[in-house]
């Protein structure tokens, strides 16, 4: 079945590299040519545009979905604008050199500003995987979920500054503790990147984040373990407000959701969710 580009969560491992030396890229009438003829493609398909996996390489996959979300398939140029047309995020679309056998990235996905003056790298994004895109109420930050395969998305934030792109994890990290509060069974994996999960909310100056974050019901169980997982070790959702500026979660947003709540479930309008948007801005 196809991808369309939802953010259904499921928990998984990134290993995110670190940025390299930027590649000289490609002549931008390239670049723009190729984007108009993804568009075309794009529009002319019945169904919204979406990666179907880590393997994606059909250009016709990517671009603007009716929601605002932008899908950036590997190995396909595009570009695409921020609402007030002061940030265009740039994929150059670039193959990975081979240096002895291994694949080297390079720096091809970076942010510029409206006069096409480069201001910096998205660290990480540079890996051939796919990855959606949204651009959040607050001017310079960004929200991407991030491929990592078998259908996981973890979710990133960058924020665009004079000196730079920054990617914020600290929001992630507090979610993990939290996890691993809620859930002890999860503490095997402290440490590792586990976070993932998709956007539930903002608040309208784009600085709290609803999301919420899922394992699989069966994280917690050995490689040994079958069959039906137990009470103690069955790990459900957790929805969550992130301060994104400091990392914390808002005290009493915290909830867990039945298994079968990840998606498609309202925002509750108590306590701190009442300034909270539901879905993209």
């Amino acid at each position: 079945m196809r991808r369309t580009g939802t953010l259904a969560l499921a928990i998984g491992l990134a290993l995110l590299g670190g940025p390299a030396l930027p590649a000289d890229p490609p002549p931008r009438a390239a670049l723009a040519q190729a984007a108009s003829q993804q568009a075309d493609v794009s529009a002319s398909e019945a169904s919204e545009p979406g990666y179907t996996g880590a393997l994606d390489d059909d250009c016709s996959h990517d671009g603007t979905r009716k929601d605002g979300l932008e899908v950036f398939i590997a190995y396909c140029p595009r570009e695409a604008r921020s609402p007030d047309a002061q940030l265009r995020i740039v994929h150059l679309g670039v193959r990975p050199e081979e240096d002895d056998g291994r694949e080297v990235f390079s720096d091809y996905v970076f942010i510029e500003d409206a006069d096409g003056r480069r201001i910096g790298p998205m660290p990480g994004l540079s890996d051939a995987m796919p990855f959606a895109l949204q651009w959040s109420p607050r001017a310079g930050r960004i929200f991407v979920t991030h491929h990592i395969g078998s259908f996981m998305g973890t979710p990133e934030v960058y924020d665009v500054t004079a000196s730079g792109v920054v990617r914020q994890d600290a929001f992630k990290l507090a979610a993990v503790d939290a996890a691993i509060a809620a859930f002890p069974c999860l503490a095997r994996y402290r440490g590792l990147d586990l976070a993932t999960g998709g956007i539930a909310g903002w608040s309208d100056d784009g600085r709290y984040l609803a999301w919420v974050l899922e394992t699989r019901t069966d994280m917690c169980l050995w490689p040994d373990q079958t069959g039906a997982v137990p009470p103690d070790l069955r790990v459900q959702p957790m929805l969550m407000i992130s301060d994104l500026d400091t990392g914390a979660i808002v005290p009493e947003s915290l909830r867990v959701l039945a298994s079968d709540q990840a998606e498609g479930f309202k925002l509750p309008r108590d306590g701190p969710y009442q300034r909270i948007t539901q879905g993209r801005p």
